[in-house]
């Protein structure tokens, strides 16, 4: 597969590169193919193996192992970067000081807010606009989801519950993004939550928990409910449902949707939520809003003041689980309150023994 470069109105593509050519870069790239006016034209990669395969697959040859030497010597346009939470700081930073217009950066924005806040600053000072893949905007099932709630199709809205698999930073940032869009992004003023502690691990560079349940206010008054990982009932995956004053949406992974409504008394109703869709037909309607704001349009809806939103919802969770108490926003904490709870955890005694031994009398 080889990349088509479509001229723009100054006759010349935007150039992208991509830094990190790994699994997800697939969807950046192949959403890049649907976009005209675009071309990616480099990419950096530390790991020859996975470097070299991606530039024969897409027909990119100007290929770097270290990201600043493509950042300064091919004058990107847009940047892609498709790598673990822990590197997105400084490599958001990098490219906005490289010039770069669009900066297209995976999902979660950061770790902690302090890092979050740094790469918008950075941003806001280069003048980048800085776009975090929370794809499932721009999936067809949750736009369906939302025009109907938008319409009034199921009055007015009162409460979601999201089931996913996966830890919070992962698969919850998606969940927490689709809450928010559902509920017309309006400000998130409480958290309650619980976090499995039983088995925290590496991943993505970052430690993840085993599950979580949280209940989350909205200044409107609607309440979300969020479980995952362990505290899933059952295998769904990002399954929503949505209850309205008149009605309901049930939204079954990314491709199924139904709209129960209650009124007249009428049972479910199936709603066609469009063509099934890949993340990469997502990610292409993402950069052609992202080129729309870049030409003077609105401000795009996965912003980094939007990711850095769903961010501090995630660190509540934490908290609050840490507190074993309500957290109310915005949050004071600043680092990543997985990493305290795991320390604290390593140092408390193992309570369940010492049930077991009181139980025997010991």
């Amino acid at each position: 597969m080889v990349l088509k470069t479509l001229p723009d109105s100054r006759g010349e593509a935007l150039r992208v590169g991509v830094i990190g050519c790994g699994r997800i870069s697939r969807m950046h790239v192949r959403g890049y193919l649907d976009v005209e006016d675009v071309a990616v034209v480099a990419a950096a990669e530390p790991v020859a193996e996975i470097r070299n395969d991606f530039g024969q697959e897409f027909g990119v040859d100007k290929l770097y192992d270290d990201y600043h030497q493509m950042l300064s010597s091919e004058q990107l346009d847009i940047v892609s970067i498709c790598t673990w939470p822990p590197l997105h700081h400084e490599m958001v930073l990098a490219a906005a000081r490289s010039g770069a217009k669009v900066i297209f950066c995976e999902k979660p924005l950061a770790i902690d807010l302090d890092e979050a806040d740094d790469m918008l600053a950075a941003c806001q000072d280069a003048g980048a606009i800085l776009v975090v893949n929370h794809y499932r905007r721009f999936a067809a099932p949750y736009r369906t989801a939302g025009e109907l709630v938008r319409a009034g199709a199921i009055g007015n809205i009162e409460r979601i519950e999201v089931t996913s698999l996966g830890d919070l930073l992962t698969d919850g940032t998606h969940s927490i993004d689709l809450i928010r869009f559902l509920n017309d992004d309006n400000p998130v003023v409480r958290v309650f939550a619980q976090v499995d502690l039983s088995e925290v691990v590496q991943r993505y560079g970052h430690l993840t928990e085993a599950g979580s349940l949280a209940g989350i206010d909205f200044e409107n008054g609607v309440r979300a409910l969020m479980e995952l990982g362990s505290a899933t009932p059952s295998n769904a995956y990002q399954r929503i449902a949505i209850t309205g004053s008149a009605g309901s949406i049930d939204v079954r992974g990314d491709s199924d949707l139904r709209l129960v409504v209650k009124r007249d008394g009428h049972g479910p109703q199936d709603i066609p939520a469009g063509p099934a869709e890949s993340g990469s037909h997502a990610f292409a309607a993402e950069v052609r809003t992202a080129l729309d704001a870049l030409g003077g349009g609105p401000e795009h809806p996965l912003s980094g003041d939007s990711a850095r939103a769903n961010l501090e919802v995630l660190i509540a969770i934490y908290e609050s689980a840490r507190q074993h108490a309500p957290v109310v926003l915005p949050v004071s904490t600043r680092t990543f309150p997985l990493a305290e709870m795991a320390s604290e955890r390593e140092a408390l005694p193992d309570i369940e023994l010492q049930r077991r031994a009181a139980r025997l009398g010991a």
